[in-house]
This record gives C-alpha cells, sequence and structure tokens, in this order.
C-alpha cells in the first residue's frame, strides 16, 4: 500500500493512493502510463495531461474543482500529443507525433496546435500540412502551409496572447540556422525576433522573455555558446568547444535576470555549474568537489531561477545552492516528507498552488497538488499504478574497480529473499556514449527481480553521467576496455557471493546487444546464455549506413573508429559463441536495422549454434505494440528461466523465425 505522510511547518496531512495488483506480470510491465506529462494553468483552476490511449494519445484537460474532464483533443488513430504548455490560464499550445508507414513509434511532426482549456478554438497555428486529413477530422481551423518544423521555447503565460517558438526552414533555404519568433496563439501570426548565430542551435529566453543565449553546432559537431545582452544587441561568442576543450549549455538566469547559470562539460571530471557574468564573460564555479555529472537543475516555482541540483546516481536528495532562502527551507521539508524520494517542484499559479511530482526507484512518478500558504499537499495521480512501492526492490548503487584500476560506477537490484548466489542477469545499457543508467524506476530492471533475478547494470567507461573523460575513455574500445567493465562486473558480483557463477547470462538493447553478444564471444566461459534485442552486430554496417547524416558519420568516426571492426563484430565472432542466443529486432527499425540481426542469425546457424530469433513487423528501434512487447519480454523470460532461472533444466528446443 502507498501511503505518503506529508509533514511541513505545522500541518500534518496523510495522503492514501488507491493501488491495483502488485504482480508484476509482463502485461503489467509493458502496460502504458495513466499519464505521461501534467500540467497545472497558470491560475491553478485546471490539470492538463497527456493520457495514452492505446493507438493514440489525447490531451486531457480536468477541472480540479470538479474533478471532471472539460475539454480534449484527440487526432485520432496513430497521432499522439508529445507535448504540451499552457501559454496562458485557459489556452494550451501543444504538438504531435504521428506514425508514418510502416513505424510503431510516433514521429514528431513539426506543427503546433492550440485549444481552450473547455476544448474550443482548436487552431493548427504552424504546421506544414494545413488541410490535411489530420487536421479536418479535428475540426481545426486550417492555415496556409509551411515547410518548417516549429517547437515551442518559451510559453510566456504573464502574455497571454503570445509565446516564443523556434522555426527551422525545411527546404535548407537558411541552411541549418533557426530563427525564434513571436507567436500570437491566437491569431497565429508571428514576427521575428531572434536569428540563430550557429546552426542547430538550442536558446534560452529570460525572465523577461528575451532570447540572451543559443547554442549549437555544425557539420563537425564542434560546440559553440553565444550570448546577447538583449533583442538589439549583437550575438558574441562566450565559448567554443575547439579552443577551451569544452561544452556549454546555458541553463536558466539567475534572479538578478543579468547573470546565468551554464552546465559545463569539462575536459577532465564531472560535469559542472557555472554562474556566468555577462559584465566581464567571467565563468564562476558554483558547486564543490562531486563524483558524477548534474543531472537536473531544480528552478524555483515562482522565479525559474535555479536554487537546487541533484546528482547522476543519488538516491534522493537534492544538493541546496543556498539552503537558507525560502525555497529550499519548503523544499527541505518536502524531502524529509517524502523520504527516500526525488521531489519536483513545478510551476506555481496565481492562486498559491502548485504540482509536485514525487519519483523514486520503486515509484514512477506520483502527482500531488500543493497548497503553499496551508503547506498540504494532495494525492492526484500515480503514473503506474500497477506498481506497489511496497512490492518493488531497491536499487542500489555500486562501484568496483575495473582491471586498469579505473571506478566503475552501475546499479544493482536484487530479488526478494537471500541475496547470496543468485541467478544473474547482467543489463548493460545503449548508447552507448553519453548514456547511462540511472537511480530511476525501470519497470523492466522491476519485472525481472520479481521474477528472481538479481539486474546489474554497469556504467561502463563511454556512458555518460561521469565526465567528459570518462566518456571519452570509451572511444574506440568497442568489444575492448568497455567489454572488459562488463567482464569485471561479472567477476565483481562473483567475488561478492551475489551472482552464482553458474547462472548468469547477459541481456541488452541497441548497444546493449552489441555487448551481450560480444560477451559471449569474447568470453565464452563466463555466460551461459546471451540475448540481444535490436543489436548491432556488424561494425562494417554503421560506417556504411546510407541513412546516416554527416554529423552521425562523423560521430561514429570518432567513437568507434574505422579500422580492425571485424576483430570486434559479433557478427564474424559466431564460431567463438559456445551458449544459447535470443534475439529479436524489428523490420523498420533505421538506427540498427534488422540486417544486424539476420547476419547474426545466419552466422550462428552457419557454425551450428543455438539461436532462437524473431524480428517484428511494424516496429522500429523502439517497440511501440503492446502485443509484441509482451511477446518480445515473454520470450526473454522463457530464454532466461530456461538457461539460469529456477527452471532451467527444461531445455526446450530453440526455434527460427525470419
Amino acid at each position: 500500500m502507498r501511503v505518503v505522510q506529508a509533514t511541513l511547518l505545522l500541518v500534518m496531512a496523510f495522503v492514501v493512493a488507491p493501488v491495483l495488483a502488485s504482480s508484476l506480470r509482463v502485461q503489467d510491465m509493458v502496460q502504458r502510463d495513466e499519464f505521461e506529462i501534467a500540467r497545472l494553468s497558470p491560475d491553478g483552476e485546471y490539470l492538463a495531461l497527456s493520457v495514452p490511449l492505446g493507438d493514440s494519445t489525447a490531451l486531457v484537460v480536468v477541472d480540479l474543482r470538479t474533478m471532471q474532464r472539460i475539454g480534449s483533443a484527440n487526432h485520432g488513430k496513430n497521432v499522439h500529443v508529445l507535448g504540451f504548455e499552457w501559454v496562458a490560464s485557459d489556452r494550451v499550445v501543444y504538438w504531435v507525433g504521428e506514425r508514418f508507414g510502416e513505424l510503431r513509434a510516433p514521429q514528431s511532426t513539426g506543427e503546433l496546435f492550440a485549444m481552450n482549456a473547455d476544448g474550443k478554438k482548436k487552431e493548427l497555428l504552424i504546421g506544414f500540412r494545413a488541410g490535411n486529413d489530420i487536421n479536418r477530422a479535428s475540426n481545426i481551423k486550417q492555415r496556409k502551409p509551411e515547410m518548417v518544423y516549429a517547437a515551442l521555447l518559451d510559453p510566456m503565460p504573464s502574455e497571454p496572447k503570445f509565446a516564443l517558438v523556434s522555426v527551422y526552414k525545411l527546404d535548407g533555404s537558411e541552411a541549418g540556422h533557426s530563427r525564434v519568433e513571436r507567436l500570437n496563439v491566437l491569431t497565429g501570426r508571428r514576427t521575428t525576433t531572434a536569428l540563430a548565430p550557429v546552426p542547430r542551435a538550442t536558446y534560452l529566453v529570460d525572465h523577461s522573455h528575451e532570447v540572451r543565449f543559443a547554442s549549437g553546432s555544425a557539420i563537425d559537431n564542434v560546440d559553440k555558446l553565444y550570448y546577447r545582452d538583449g533583442k538589439d544587441a549583437p550575438w558574441r561568442l562566450v565559448n567554443d568547444e575547439s579552443v577551451s576543450g569544452r561544452t556549454m549549455q546555458a541553463i536558466a538566469f539567475a534572479t538578478d535576470n543579468a547573470k546565468a547559470y551554464v552546465l559545463a562539460t569539462e575536459a577532465s571530471g564531472p560535469d559542472r555549474l557555472y554562474l556566468f557574468d555577462p559584465a566581464d564573460s567571467s565563468f564562476t564555479k558554483v558547486l564543490g568537489e562531486q563524483s558524477s555529472d548534474v543531472a537536473e537543475v531544480l528552478l524555483d516555482p515562482a522565479t525559474r531561477a535555479p536554487f537546487g541540483v541533484h546528482f547522476v546516481g543519488s538516491t534522493g536528495k537534492a544538493f541546496l545552492l543556498d539552503p537558507d532562502n525560502e525555497t529550499s527551507r519548503l523544499y527541505e521539508a518536502l524531502q524529509n516528507s517524502f523520504s527516500g524520494q526525488r521531489v519536483y517542484l513545478g510551476a506555481r499559479s496565481s492562486a498559491d498552488t502548485g504540482l509536485i511530482v514525487t519519483a523514486s526507484d520503486r515509484i514512477a512518478g506520483d502527482i500531488f497538488l500543493f497548497d503553499y500558504k496551508a503547506k498540504k499537499a494532495q494525492f492526484v495521480l500515480a503514473r503506474s499504478p500497477w506498481a506497489d512501492p511496497d512490492a518493488m526492490r531497491p536499487m542500489m548503487p555500486i562501484t568496483f574497480a575495473a582491471r586498469d584500476g579505473l571506478t566503475i560506477p552501475g546499479m544493482l537490484t536484487l530479488p526478494a529473499g537471500e541475496g547470496k548466489a543468485l541467478p544473474l542477469l547482467l543489463y548493460p545499457h545503449g548508447g552507448p556514449i553519453g548514456i547511462y543508467d540511472d537511480w530511476v524506476f525501470d519497470p523492466v530492471v522491476q519485472w525481472l527481480a520479481s521474477n528472481g533475478y538479481a539486474v546489474l547494470q554497469v556504467n561502463y567507461r563511454g556512458s555518460g553521467g561521469y565526465g567528459r573523460a570518462f566518456e571519452q575513455a570509451g572511444f574506440r574500445e568497442w568489444g575492448g576496455k568497455m567489454q572488459d567493465d562488463l567482464t569485471d562486473a561479472t567477476q565483481w558480483a562473483i567475488s561478492q557471493g551475489i551472482a552464482d557463477p553458474s547462472r548468469i547470462c547477459i541481456y541488452g538493447a541497441s548497444y546493449g546487444g552489441y555487448a551481450a553478444l560480444m560477451g559471449a564471444a569474447k568470453e565464452p566461459g563466463l555466460y551461459r546464455c546471451a540475448a540481444g534485442h535490436v543489436g548491432v552486430y556488424d561494425l562494417r554496417m554503421i560506417q556504411s549506413n546510407p541513412d546516416a547524416g554527416v554529423s552521425v558519420r562523423t560521430h561514429f568516426k570518432a567513437v568507434l573508429g574505422e579500422e580492425n571492426l571485424d576483430a570486434v563484430s559479433p557478427a564474424l565472432l559466431a564460431e567463438r559463441i559456445q551458449v544459447p542466443v535470443l534475439l529479436t529486432a524489428g523490420r523498420e527499425d533505421v538506427t540498427a536495422p534488422a540486417k544486424h540481426t539476420e547476419r547474426m542469425r545466419d552466422a550462428l546457424i552457419k557454425a551450428g549454434k543455438e539461436v532462437d530469433a524473431k524480428i517484428y513487423p511494424g516496429e522500429g528501434h523502439t517497440f511501440f505494440d503492446e502485443a509484441n512487447q509482451i511477446d518480445s519480454y515473454s520470450r526473454l523470460l522463457a530464454f532466461l528461466d530456461r538457461h539460469i532461472g529456477a527452471n532451467r533444466q527444461a531445455k526446450a528446443e530453440p526455434t527460427i523465425a525470419q
């Protein structure tokens, strides 16, 4: 049962959320969340939610006084609301993604829509498909089509008629440079307020809604950060990665609206938070010594200035920049009330209310409506009500020394009961460069743990979250030191008595699939089985991918290299693999094309190895169809049970599926 005790100042409130069945069946694990995004209206009267409905995702507005739905937008089958923001107390701007062709996962269309809280006055404000059926079916007022990709930059709720948007022309006429425009959210009229000084730009707007920072890079992937004093001031370069050796991203302006917080990826050590002073272009370090990167910057609900941070791998409590200010004191009280959880504060409404979201390794996300005057938190909705926190297993941060002495972090989740000599699943993340596993709710990990498996996640060198040097230590180490880190992690789990050395399997998706098959080839006596999902298995195919752009090819040239790829391609090492293999993939995957899986499967068959392979029509790099998710995960669990689980003696014949 989920019981939340919220004790703030002299007020105590007990909130009990409804709890559904807590058994972790695969059907529970893959079901869509009750909501994806939640936003409180600026006046505090309405709650807007994006709600998954199977073959679509709708935008729903609820009146908090009656808890009744008063408005919604649903564009029909295969169209999903991807995001939204309140631009006034009674108007929302939102954007959608659509499933194109055979792909299951929705792709953003770059269009911006708007509707009132009651669902009326729906309009397509910006888009390249005005007049298309997507709009006629929704009774949306149509405008002139434009070949542009638009994104909401600043909702400007204090100016109810306007918002700032970034607009990128799709015809290539501006050489990859976007612009910022002031959009009338009622009429759709736009005026340009800023032109990007760099391609592929992202922007930061100050508290007065002026564009002051722009960062981006050309096809060489060299990051540049620009600053300007105001609307009519010229852009000036404040950081060039090729000169400073570090990348910088402007996060938020300080309360004074002059200085700004900037997150820097350093040449060595973890990422740092700096305070930038435009008066002398100086950067002052904000945080002291830290062992991991800043994962999240927490913004004041009223001023939108930073007041705290979460670090990668931290288990709950945030680091407060100024513990003595009012917001920090309130936040500290909330952290004590929601012990063992990360707490996030939404924007504060004019009614002195705001949303609080709490999350942890055992809670996907709970929403509370917080009364700032009464200091009370009222439960509203759980993101994943099927997951009873009391039935979930804790995720424990771990570290170990790799064979060359480098400290490698990770996460360990144990099943209930005795924590020794367990069947272990090594679960390397995808990416690989810059991606990392963190202390968050992971339904796959919880599902595996509930079925009796210890799950070890490793942030091998090359992972993000622990500084640029740690990340770059993985460059050109596919099948090398990155793989050795996974081997060393497995040996660590054995040495600690956690893993039964006769019951260890390795499984991953994308790069994790590569690492699983490479691990089986490189360490034939260590694992009892290997499973790869949407994996890449022939590294030469990555370099020759015709769908990759110039910047993508530049990236892979740096991180993968161009020499000796055959020696670290599992599809060319099938004869070394001595254990059963499970392979799954999506036929429409353009990130890791199904040809990788077919080549790996065929090589294993030719070598006389045991392989079970299935390629799912219509799926891409992320499986979106619930039936396909259930089937692929059910195959995985049966595979694990057969080879390292309680029923491992009941060995079934492998199947080969096209």
